[in-house]
């Protein structure tokens, strides 16, 4: 049988931290078994709380009387030109009321040399006339008229981005916030956001947007459907990529194997000592054909070689998918191949779109995928290297600091010498892993340096071709700890009678409260008190934004995180139980 999805081993994640015994289970059985609640720069954890807005004193414009508008107009210009504007605005309302053909649409002021003087009067106008817009004319005079339906008044008092909660269930970011987009008519660059969350899941975030009223999101509430806003607030900056602490998990797996004894050792092994900081199987793809594959042959500059692993076809692929691959490699023909594939699947139409119009320029078709795309294949190489490079790290000693290892001082790369190992000035959680780029340091640890040049002349690449890729690639290198320890653990043992029973309380995402809280107290019981077949763990942790829930999970069960083992897992697990329960009747009726 053909492998559908990357393995664990291919990547690099071998190695465990604790000697805990491994107890099989099942994750994300149901998308609300995986709860992530973003935590900002300032180690707020973000809950939506409140769908309403509510406009505060302070946000609501402060706009003086038309009075205070002429007299500043008088004292720039004249009398004579205040009386004149003042006159103009009349003939505006009344043209509305009564209709009066040919009337005046405009207003022009005399010129203005001082440019300070130009933006004042801008400002007196914006302030004091919310109805009129203005602008500087080719002959520095400035023109005003009436605002237009599709010209918004903002307050000159308001911060001009409103940051809002995004609660979604099962949902892809993007699509998220293409559906807002559309609701509201605003275009979907407006928005920013710190990151990106799974879809398979219910996520909580902080997200922006360039004067956007919140009235205008609170409306949409009604008309969405697992998706919800609130907590509007107008800020002045806008949330960008990286710009949070990290997340907030709350986790159920299921149909658990072991006694309660092993699972508490292993969730005590956890809060103590951490977990082994591999990159997670997201990070490769989901596919059979993992992205660092992509990423090696971009970096060897082999563009055709890139373009048939992307439209190369997955053993996972619909009928649908597989003729819209076979147009390209069996008819060689792009242009079919291109319209066979839906808009979901960007790279390949990115690609083909290119090769529709010069067949053999893989290099230009290459070119066509965005440059984040591009550099997600680059990123997802230099995590399969920092991954082996790890593992061996962590074979050698996963308890001590050792000499030649890597540290970091003020963000700055040290290498440790045998005095600091004698003064205990390190522990094996300081030591970190360059993330192979342009400006790496590695460490002086031979067993390390061999693994790192035994990856690369595997993959016939070499330093010298990341350094030439960076540009294109963004492959500047950093670091990366490799042991990392998560905070604030909480667990339960619950126990449950159906495979996909509800275990934690409805619309937690508004509850900053303790975990014992969230948990059904139904099935906090024994099975010797319900009878009930299954056992679960619900966990709750914090981790850092660039560290990876499922690799924390793995350090618990010591079981693989691909979704093809999990998928089967979960499988197996409902055909078990039905089998039970039909036995159960069967005994019944015999009794």
């Amino acid at each position: 049988m053909n492998q559908k999805s990357v393995s664990e081993k291919e990547v690099g994640i071998i190695s465990f931290l604790s000697k805990t015994q491994p107890f099989p289970s099942i994750l994300k059985q149901r998308y609300s078994d995986f709860i992530v609640n973003e935590i900002d720069e300032n180690r707020k954890v973000v809950y939506l709380t409140n769908k309403n807005y509510e406009e505060e004193e302070t946000e609501k414009p402060t706009k003086s009387t038309n009075l205070e508008g002429f007299k500043q107009i008088k004292e720039i210009f004249s009398e004579e030109i205040s009386q004149k504007f003042e006159e103009f605005l009349k003939n505006l309302q009344n043209s509305k009321k009564i209709k009066i053909q040919n009337s005046k649409k405009f207003f022009q002021f005399p010129e203005i040399e001082s440019k300070e003087t130009r933006k004042r009067v801008h400002e007196i106008i914006r302030d004091n006339f919310e109805n009129l817009i203005s602008k500087t004319d080719d002959k520095n005079s400035i023109i005003t008229q009436e605002k237009t339906g599709n010209i918004r008044y903002w307050p000159s008092n308001r911060p001009v981005y409103l940051k809002f909660v995004l609660y979604k269930e099962n949902q892809e970011l993007n699509g998220a916030i293409s559906l807002i987009s559309r609701l509201t008519r605003i275009g979907p660059k407006i928005f920013s956001y710190a990151g990106i969350k799974d879809k398979r899941g219910i996520t909580t975030q902080n997200i922006t947007a360039f004067k956007v009223e919140a009235q205008k999101l609170e409306k949409i509430n009604s008309r969405l459907r697992k998706i919800q806003l609130g907590n509007f607030e107008y800020i002045d900056n806008p949330i960008n990529l990286g710009q949070l602490w990290g997340n907030r998990f709350i986790i159920c797996l299921r149909d658990i194997k072991g006694n309660d004894e092993e699972i508490i050792e292993a969730t005590n092994s956890l809060k103590n000592k951490g977990f082994i900081n591999y990159f997670g199987l997201q990070r490769f793809g989901s596919s059979s054909i993992p992205t660092h594959k992509i990423g090696i042959a971009l970096i060897q500059k082999d563009w055709k070689k890139a373009v048939e692993l992307i439209l190369e076809n997955r053993p996972n692929d619909t009928p649908d998918i597989t003729q819209a691959r076979d147009y390209y490699f069996k008819e060689k023909n792009p242009a079919k191949a291109f319209n066979a594939f839906p808009k979901s699947f960007i790279a390949e139409r990115s690609v083909l779109a290119n090769l529709k119009k010069q067949k053999d320029n893989f290099k230009n078709a290459i070119f066509g995928i965005t440059r984040n795309l591009r550099m997600l294949y680059g990123h997802s190489l230099q995590s399969y290297l920092f991954n082996w490079m790890t593992t061996t790290r962590i074979q050698q000693n996963q308890d001590e600091i050792l000499e030649g290892d890597l540290v970091l001082i003020d963000s700055n790369p040290y290498i440790v010498k045998k005095e600091d190992i004698e003064s205990k000035k390190f522990s094996i959680e300081d030591v970190v892993l360059p993330i192979p780029g342009e400006y790496s340091i590695f460490p002086q640890n031979q067993e390390v340096l061999k693994t790192i040049e035994e990856k690369l002349s595997k993959e016939n690449i070499t330093m010298d071709q990341f350094k030439e890729a960076s540009k294109e690639l963004l492959l500047t290198g950093d670091y990366r700890n490799i042991i990392q320890i998560p905070q604030n653990v909480q667990f339960e043992i619950v126990y449950y009678s159906e495979p996909d029973e509800l275990l934690l309380k409805e619309n937690i995402e508004s509850l900053d409260i303790d975990l014992s809280q969230k948990v059904l107290k139904s099935n906090t019981d024994s099975f010797e008190d319900n009878q009930k077949k299954l056992k679960g763990l619900i966990l709750q942790f914090d981790l850092k934004s660039s560290d990876y829930a499922t690799m924390c999970i793995r350090e618990i069960t010591k079981m693989d995180t691909s979704t093809e083992i999990q998928t089967k897992l979960a499988r197996n697990s409902k055909k078990r139980i039905l089998e039970e329960n039909e036995n159960e009747k069967e005994k019944e009726k015999e009794n």
